[in-house]
């Protein structure tokens, strides 16, 4: 920050306190330099990683912004520097319309996979072609025959794509290829041509049992095997941002459909010489436990911070960019504000990482909107930011949907209330509207309360205390935080609850507004 010719309010009160540039302007893992300082490893890290020699598919299921990706990231650095295992990051689809989403099968996946097995093999033996010596004569010519049919008709963007997902290779894949220049198809002659196998002859017979829509498998098998040969003990394939397409962002069943071809095929996930692991909105989970999937066979984790980890993670952050001077959000509040901003911060943050620190960062740039205030941040920049970020994270994930939630008047509601008391539709009409809802995570089911007619009647809540925030437009947020926003008194977990008794969604236990704290009263 010191650079700077002239700082903005925001870079000038955080100098004041000492960060050497802005902690909270980055939130997406892949561009965070620093990320390595305040990487907080989840208690199942060590089974994401596996074993190389062994690898076992696994899948992480994991709200968005919870850190998926910052575990993919370190997934793909430990490789980088340790060469035990090629890996492989699989986050860019090549599907662009809901047609093409329909489309998507096991052998589009394989293909795409394929593609990438193909470029890393060429790119190391680019490197040094007399590791060509490593291959047996079938291997090189499966390694010609997949040049041609995989690298052959890419678009340079795709190609690019396939490239930079080569992680283990990072800058020398990039280098390398670079150096060719120009189109795809002669970067692909001019390598064939440095590894010696662009005067190979593949057998007709071979060619043609290759060239078959069936062979998509024998070819993924090789290409792995070839991978080994040439050093690497296994493949990690990285499958992550599933949920971020156009067709998928707001549909978990779009995203379940996906990649729901790859993920309940254990044949191709158990496959020798690979481990895939993929990093899935949670939303997702129901669908693999629904659908096919195997959770005996592929292992799964759900990713759920804590606030005492957050809260280690926030601290981490702020050490990291101030050069240890501040260790506590609370140090940039004026000394007059009789609130605990860490603990208000970590707790909306819902147990997302990312969350937290663009909280942090309305919470400055509300600030410092005129002027960077002297002496710290009073509670209106405080209360002013929640809000801000509130409504721009509720308009984002309800997709339009916020003023029908706003209709209700309350974050606890059930199908029968909405059907007489709100929209005036039929029960059916409600109940598909709560299904919407749900798929799209905005609600969930929270309990069931006792009916004498019919049986019990699902009680709902909104899922998110942002959008909870969000949906009470008219209410001030000290009214929000303290009546409808409670901390667990048994797991210590955020409840939204607008009823006087309600069921904590993480353990279950039934309380009571006169047994447990607000949120606000914590802070």
């Amino acid at each position: 920050m010191s650079g700077h010719a002239t700082r903005s309010e925001a870079e000038t009160f955080l100098y004041r306190y000492g960060f050497e540039s802005d902690p909270f302007q980055l939130t997406n893992s892949d561009s965070e330099p620093l990320l390595d300082e305040y990487f907080v490893p989840p208690p199942f890290y060590s089974g994401v990683l596996g074993d190389p020699g062994a690898p076992v598919p696994i899948a992480v299921f994991a709200p968005r912004g919870t850190g998926k990706t910052a575990q993919r990231i370190s997934v793909e650095r430990r490789s980088q520097v340790h060469k035990e295992f090629l890996c492989v990051t699989y986050d860019e689809f090549w599907v662009a319309s809901k047609k093409q989403l329909d489309e998507v099968s096991l052998a589009s996946h394989l293909a795409n996979l394929c593609t990438r097995l193909t470029i890393a093999a060429l790119t190391e033996l680019g490197g040094d072609p007399n590791r060509i010596r490593a291959l047996n004569p079938h291997q090189k010519q499966v390694l010609l025959f997949s040049s041609r049919r995989f690298l052959g008709k890419l678009t340079q963007q795709q190609y690019e794509e396939a490239l930079t997902s080569v992680k283990t290779l990072k800058d020398k894949a990039g280098e390398f290829w670079n150096r060719y220049g120009g189109l795809v198809a002669n970067v692909v002659t001019a390598l064939l041509k440095k590894v010696h196998l662009d005067g190979l002859t593949i057998p007709s017979e071979l060619n043609k049992s290759l060239e078959r829509e069936d062979s998509i498998e024998y070819l993924f098998k090789q290409l792995l095997g070839i991978i080994q040969a040439l050093g690497y003990r296994s493949t990690y394939v990285l499958v992550d941002r599933v949920d971020e397409l156009v067709s998928t962002a707001q549909d978990s069943q779009a995203s379940w459909r996906l990649v729901q071809d790859l993920l309940v095929n254990l044949p191709v996930l158990e496959t020798k010489g690979v481990g895939f692991k993929f990093f899935l909105w949670d939303q997702l989970r129901e669908h693999f436990l629904a659908e096919g999937g195997r959770p005996d066979r592929v292992r799964t984790y759900e990713l759920k911070w804590s606030t005492a980890e957050l809260t280690t993670m926030l601290r981490r952050r702020l050490s990291a960019y101030s050069t240890g001077k501040v260790g506590n959000l609370n140090y940039l509040l004026d000394p007059n504000v009789a609130l605990d901003v860490e603990a208000l911060v970590v707790n909306l943050a819902a147990g997302s990482p990312r969350d937290m620190v663009r909280i942090c960062k309305a919470i400055i740039d509300e600030g410092t909107r005129i002027s960077a205030p002297e002496n710290g941040l009073h509670l209106s920049h405080v209360l002013d930011g929640v809000r801000s970020f509130s409504r721009e994270y509720a308009d984002l994930v309800c997709a339009g949907r916020l003023p029908e939630l706003r209709k209700i008047g309350a974050v606890t509601f059930t199908i029968n209330q909405l059907a007489s008391d709100v929209f005036n539709v039929s029960e059916n009409a409600a109940r598909s509207k709560v299904q919407k809802w749900q798929d799209a995570g905005l609600v969930h089911k929270v309990d069931e309360r006792p009916n004498r007619v019919n049986r019990p009647l699902h009680v709902y809540s909104v899922r998110d205390p942002r959008v909870a925030i969000a949906c009470c437009e008219g209410f001030d947020l000290e009214l929000v935080l303290d009546n409808y926003l409670y901390i667990c008194s048994n797991c210590d977990g955020l409840i939204i609850s607008s009823d006087n008794k309600f069921r904590c969604p993480e353990c279950d236990h039934m309380q009571s507004i006169d047994s447990c704290k607000s949120l606000w009263s914590v802070c």
